[in-house]
């Protein structure tokens, strides 16, 4: 279908008497933001050192952002107001300053 007549009736799809669906409109749109809003506050956990795993490439450190690939896909993020650029570079290194780890939790660092 490729995306087209998707805010049509379901019933309307076929030449032929369906059952009406039994599942909400907007059971997916829930789904959806119940999966984020969890994701966000666990991302906002700071994690044990000992659990954190870098899977992303390289975390580079320029003037005011870090970059960085995951997943064949090019990542920039602003470095915070209040973080020095000392501790962004140490952070690269050991992944455990709290205050960035929310930066990258599913974008390359990972807590396991």
């Amino acid at each position: 279908m490729h995306g087209e007549r998707l805010n049509m009736s379901v019933n309307k799809w076929f030449n032929f008497k369906t059952p009406l669906p039994t599942v909400p409109k907007d059971l997916i749109q829930k789904a959806i933001a119940h999966y984020e809003k969890e994701r966000d506050r666990l991302f906002s956990l700071e994690a044990a050192p000992d659990h954190l795993y870098w899977l992303g490439g390289k975390l580079l450190v320029l003037k005011n952002k870090f970059v960085w690939t995951f997943k064949g896909e090019l990542f920039e993020e602003k470095i915070p107001q209040g973080v020095k650029y000392e501790e962004a570079l140490q952070f690269a290194s050991d992944f455990k300053n709290p205050k960035l780890q929310g930066l990258f939790r599913g974008r390359g660092l990972c807590v396991y």
